[in-house]
């Protein structure tokens, strides 16, 4: 079937001061790389301030076949629901915020996005309300969704860095709203926010879009072919290309991107202690596909982290429900 043909790619993304100049490059990334006939209408859910609203627009406007549109919260919409605050959120109220549109790209900030994304937008949504990538090869995630959320969880969860949202759908089932009531009930005891109750509620309600549109750091990390055709790089975890000390092979492209755009990315700094955990991790999941040993520490690594993750999740609902 003949795939329809749209105007305007709508893509979204949130934002507060301190993540105004990351956007900025994200921004520059996903204009660079887009297809000369190729349209962006760019929404920035923000609370930012005039400098750096002015900073945005200035690097939209080197490139053709853009708009950019600041999206502001209402009062009521800022009430902050967890330690994640409301702009972390923000992807759960895009079906009331974005009123006028049926579809959506959503991206984290800490995005590179490499490629066109017009048939990541014209993907086929069959009777699904939102499209990810797969969270990772390994179930950790998937047991602690079901360990503390929902026993009888069964489904394949996605990162929520990376999403196609079907709005028309999501405004029809109130499906979002269901998470913030989720986020609302669980509060600090869902890690992840969003990405929890979107994987929870909207569970019966998910597709899959390409891994190339949503390249990870555990991609990077062992090696996975799909890096070497990525859409998306999604700087997850701990290795930002903002931070001293990243192992990450795209954060070179990422400070360039920035630099030739007069960006001013400051590096922050990390701990000893985060460079020497980080490095070993890195380079134990860098032979987890070629050395039984590295598979086995690795492995053994997410189990301690997420089984850490089930007990302190436990432990807030217990302490919520006293």
């Amino acid at each position: 079937m003949r795939k329809k043909a749209y105007e305007s790619i709508n893509i979204c993304f949130s934002t507060d001061d301190n993540y105004a100049k990351y956007l900025a490059v994200a921004i520059v990334s996903l204009l660079q790389s887009k297809e000369k006939t190729s349209y962006y209408h760019i929404y920035i859910v923000s609370q930012i301030s005039h400098k750096n609203k002015s900073l945005i627009l200035n690097v939209a406007n080197q490139h053709s076949n853009n708009k950019i549109e600041f999206v502001a919260l209402s009062s009521s919409e800022k009430k902050g629901y967890t330690r994640h605050g409301t702009l972390a959120l923000a992807r759960l109220m895009l079906p009331e915020l974005l009123q006028d549109i049926d579809r959506v790209i959503w991206l984290d900030v800490d995005t590179l996005v490499l490629g066109d994304l017009k048939e990541l937008f014209q993907t086929d949504f069959h009777s699904n309300a939102i499209l990810g990538v797969a969270h990772h090869p390994f179930n950790y995630y998937e047991n602690y969704l079901k360990e503390c959320f929902d026993p009888t969880y069964h489904g394949k969860a996605i990162s929520s860095g990376v999403m196609l949202m079907n709005l028309k759908k999501l405004r029809e089932t109130k499906l979002l709203s269901q998470c913030l009531s989720f986020i609302d009930k669980f509060k600090n005891a869902a890690f992840m926010a969003d990405q929890d109750a979107i994987n929870v509620v909207c569970q019966h309600m998910i597709g899959f879009l390409k891994p190339e549109y949503n390249v990870t750091t555990v991609d990077y990390q062992m090696n996975n072919l799909v890096t070497k055709k990525a859409r998306i790089v999604h700087f997850d975890g701990f290795f930002k290309p903002w931070l001293d000390y990243s192992l990450h092979p795209a954060t070179r492209q990422y400070l360039t991107i920035a630099k030739f755009s007069n960006i001013c990315i400051r590096l922050k700094p990390t701990t000893l202690n985060q460079r020497l955990k980080h490095s070993l991790l890195w380079k134990i999941s860098k032979f987890v596909n070629y050395l039984p040993l590295c598979s086995t520490l690795y492995t053994l690594y997410l189990h301690q982290q997420y089984k850490a993750l089930i007990k302190r999740s436990h432990l807030l609902q217990a302490i919520a429900s006293d």
